[in-house]
Formats: C-alpha cells, structure tokens, sequence
C-alpha cells in the first residue's frame, strides 16, 4: 500500500543535499542523523566503469562490460564486427527489440536506459513505478517509459538518464539539449510509443540507429 501525503511530505522535510557536506575528498558528513545516501541511479554506471578500467588494464581494448542493462563498449566483437546494442521496446511484459544502436567506432562508450516499465506495482487501479521524483517524494506519473542515454562517462550516462526519465519527455528533450546530452526518449500517448530524441542524438557520428 502506497505511503500517506502526510508520511512522504514527513520524509521531504529529511532529505536533499542540502543536509549532506563533503569536508573531505573521502569523507561525508550527515547534518540530519536520520538521512541516508541512496546511489541507485549511478550504481550500475559506476560499476560498469570500474570493471572497464578493470579489463583495460590487463590490455583488453575489445569488451563489452553489462550490469543489468547498463553497459560499455569498446572496438569490436570477436568476429571484427562492430557491438549492436538494442534497445527494449518499453511494454511490461514483452521483450522485443524496438530500435538498434550499431557502435561503429573503437573509442569506448557508455549506454544506459531507465525505465518504468519493468519495476512497478498495481494498486486499486493505479500503477506505481519504482523511480520516485524527489521534488514530490513520489513515483514517476507522467507517459515518458525510458530514455537512453549515450556518454562517454557511464556513471555520468547512468545519471542522466534517471534524471531525465524523472522529468518527462517535454522537459527532458529541452535539459537535454541544453546541456549537449545524447538522449533518446521512449513515451506512451493514447496507447502509441511515441520517440523523442535531443539534438546531441540526431547528429551523432560514428554511431548509428536503426
């Protein structure tokens, strides 16, 4: 059973950066004893990116590193060819292929997806997502399903794509393009997937999608 309006603002008045300090490069300091620090949205791209440095310090320049769905690539597959990426089509319950991203280059790249179609829950008619706004202390309720985003860094792309997934296809595309990001959005309106993308995406090089 969701939370009351009462407990979440309760838990707000808790929260945000605000009560949280960095006196050191490897130290963080809490002003409010009761807030904890959750990295679920940088997680994967974090690891994705240790395990990479991982793997190219032993000489490894053709890899591809995965933790659930986060990923990064570099140079080739083992037959020469160059890494195909797909992204899901945004459905709870199916998992087919609704575009492909074909890598043609050798330099590394990050490619992260959020969503809201495979972690929810159905209460007395209203569905739940697992990403919760933190301006609101809420699930995501707008048409936006996911968004992917291309970076060089993949903790940074990890982050991104939370954080736009959280705004909404709308504003999104306009952070998106006022900030160079390479994005491409996934959003459901009267039943239809409808495809939104920043203009970072729409001239990107070496990379193709299909």
């Amino acid at each position: 059973m969701p939370p009351s309006e009462t407990d979440i603002q309760n838990v707000i008045k808790k929260i945000g950066l605000s009560y949280l300090t960095s006196p050191t490069q490897t130290s963080l300091l809490k002003k409010q004893p009761e807030l904890s620090v959750d990295l679920s949205s940088i997680a994967q791209g974090y690891s994705v990116s240790r395990i990479a440095k991982v793997v190219e310090k032993v000489g490894i320049t053709d890899y591809l590193v995965e933790i659930g769905g986060e990923m990064q690539t570099r140079g080739h597959k083992p037959d020469g060819s160059f890494w195909r990426i797909a992204i899901e089509r945004p459905l709870p319950g199916d998992r087919a292929v609704h575009k492909v991203i074909d890598i043609k280059q050798d330099d590394s790249i990050a490619i992260m997806t959020s969503g809201t179609y495979r972690h929810y829950f159905d209460e007395q008619g209203q569905r739940y997502s697992h990403v919760l706004d933190a301006r609101t202390g809420k699930p995501v309720t707008h048409s936006t399903l996911s968004v992917t985003v291309l970076h060089d860094d993949p903790t940074q792309a990890d982050a991104w794509s939370t954080a736009l997934l959280c705004l909404g296809e709308s504003d999104a595309i306009r952070v998106a393009n006022e900030h160079g990001v390479v994005a491409f959005i996934i959003a459901e309106e009267q039943g239809l997937l409808i495809e939104y993308s920043s203009k970072a995406w729409n001239t990107m090089k070496n990379i193709g999608v299909n």
